[in-house]
């Protein structure tokens, strides 16, 4: 799985960092130890005064009336040379080892910016190849552009602002960056538009099937003994084969279905079979599932007033049947808008039969 530029780049600052840290840390010791040097040398300061000053005292002529004296060296200025002998020894060979680590953190730096160094430069490369196909392709948009349509003329827009693009890459590695994500991107969009292709595909192919198939028993299941009849039902397989599993759904929750009891002039009959036996339904060539109930109703008016009352204050029938629709629109898998479009009011009937249509798949 390759890593996006943005998170190689983070890596790279942060080793960057590290590295840099590991060497001023380095660079810290060398300081301390030449402090410590320093430090030394002054603890050595009084030893050496004092030396100097018996120094020229002994060179002076002894007197004959002054007594001569052996001076001794204090022991407090014994210690402080001593310890500033040891700061010295110390800070010396501390600025030995601190310097060779420094040596080894500069050796690290310099190593990790030749490979970074390499790295651009091989992106360079695989920029300018880019570079190359897109000057190929700016002249294959050129020639497009010659054949006269709007698109070929707009195609010659695009070419020639790629030509140019192509032509100032070597001036500016930036802009062949900003072409080369753009690819990426529109990579991305390619692979999303196939995925979505392939989804709708298999959906396409995919049978019509009922999910949560308990659930939706359990909700109908309040409205038993409701009655419901097939009045329409696409002929091929899987219309039928719907159909048949709505049925079994209704029926586990109670409802009662009403069979045809005759022929549609002119409109031939399906036979559906299931555990009950051979029922009758007349070939409908409409598509998805509908569902339909009769209500004495006349005008466009009224239609309307039904439509905006409350769920609540909505007739139980009209009730019983968008519940039906939302059931079934949220079952039905793959899932699609169409497979349950809306619930329609057939006006000027009276029946209290829940009408279901099964067209073929959307």
């Amino acid at each position: 799985m390759p890593v996006p530029l943005d998170s190689l780049r983070h890596l790279n600052e942060l080793v960057r960092s590290d590295l840099d840290d590991l060497r001023n840390s380095y660079f810290s010791y060398v300081l301390w130890s030449s402090a410590a040097v320093v430090v030394g040398v002054i603890f050595e300061g009084p030893e050496m005064a004092h030396e100097l000053v018996k120094y020229f005292r002994n060179r002076r002529p002894p007197q004959k009336d002054v007594p001569q004296h052996d001076e001794k060296t204090p022991i407090w200025i014994m210690w402080l040379g001593i310890v500033g002998w040891l700061l010295v020894a110390g800070g010396v060979a501390g600025e030995l080892v601190a310097d060779a680590f420094v040596s080894q953190a500069d050796g690290l730096v310099q190593s990790f910016n030749d490979t970074m160094l390499a790295d651009a430069e091989k992106r360079s490369a695989l920029a300018e190849i880019s570079a190359g196909d897109a000057r190929t392709s700016a002249t294959d948009a050129a020639d497009a552009a010659k054949r006269g349509t709007t698109s070929a003329q707009q195609a010659e827009v695009l070419a020639t602002g790629a030509r140019r693009e192509a032509d100032s890459f070597e001036k500016d590695i930036v802009t062949a960056k900003n072409q080369s994500a753009a690819a990426e991107s529109h990579l991305a969009d390619a692979l999303k538009e196939a995925a979505d292709a392939q989804a709708q595909l298999n959906r396409l192919r995919s049978p019509r099937t009922l999910a949560n198939v308990q659930t939706v028993v359990a909700e109908l299941s309040q409205f038993k003994g409701t009655e419901y009849q097939f009045v329409g039902v696409n002929g091929e397989d899987e219309p039928i084969a719907l159909l048949r599993s709505i049925d079994e759904v209704l029926v586990g929750a109670g409802w009662k279905r009403q069979d045809n009891k005759a022929m549609t002039i002119n409109i031939p009959d399906v036979n559906v079979t299931d555990s009950s036996g051979t029922f009758m339904v007349p070939e409908d060539i409409r598509v998805g599932v509908i569902i339909s109930f009769d209500w004495p109703i006349t005008t466009d008016q009224e239609l309307t007033a039904l439509n905006a009352l409350p769920f609540d204050q909505k007739p139980k029938q009209m009730q019983i049947a968008m519940r039906l629709k939302d059931l079934l629109n949220s079952s039905i898998q793959p899932q699609n808008d169409k497979n349950v479009p809306t619930t329609f009011i057939n006006k000027g009937k009276s029946s209290t039969i829940i009408q279901i249509v099964v067209g073929q798949k959307p």
